[in-house]
């Protein structure tokens, strides 16, 4: 023995225990079948791509470009308002949150976590918005696209 604390080389940290988490998250996803064993940031740009779809079709086919906005308005407010909803599920009411909870990791290493996992969740919201809105600036005009980006 070098007296040596054992935890000071194993240490959790934020990246470590979001590390781990990835590697089960994928684990219990390759588990799956397919509809659920895609991986969430490519649900997310199927899902830009069919909002940014169904926005030049509104918008060049019909000629509805009223339409085409409200369409991307409101995908874009819905995958704002699910990364928001889900922000407590990414540190508490997550399927490994009774372990990760009983362990003795410090709570900045949680928070630190749960912020990361929030703002991955943000950029999967971004990954709906951002090829809806290149759709509306194809649609519309640029400063409609530049005002309905700053939303």
């Amino acid at each position: 023995m070098t007296g040596a604390s054992p935890t000071a080389s194993a240490a959790m940290t934020a990246g470590r225990l979001l590390s781990w988490a990835d590697r089960e998250e994928a684990r219990r996803r390759r588990a799956q079948t397919w509809p659920l064993s895609t991986p969430p940031w490519a649900v997310s740009l199927a899902l830009g791509i069919a909002v940014a779809a169904e926005v030049w079709r509104r918008g060049e086919a019909t000629g509805d470009v009223a339409g085409a906005l409200v369409v991307w308005t409101l995908s874009a407010g819905a995958a704002v308002t699910l990364a928001a909803m889900g922000a407590p599920f990414r540190l508490y009411w997550r399927r490994d949150a009774p372990l990760v909870l009983r362990t003795p990791i410090p709570g900045d290493v949680l928070f630190r976590a749960a912020l990361w996992r929030s703002g991955r969740a943000g950029a999967r919201a971004v990954l709906v918005a951002l090829p809806g809105l290149a759709a509306v600036a194809a649609v519309a005009d640029l400063p409609a696209a530049g005002r309905h980006g700053l939303l």
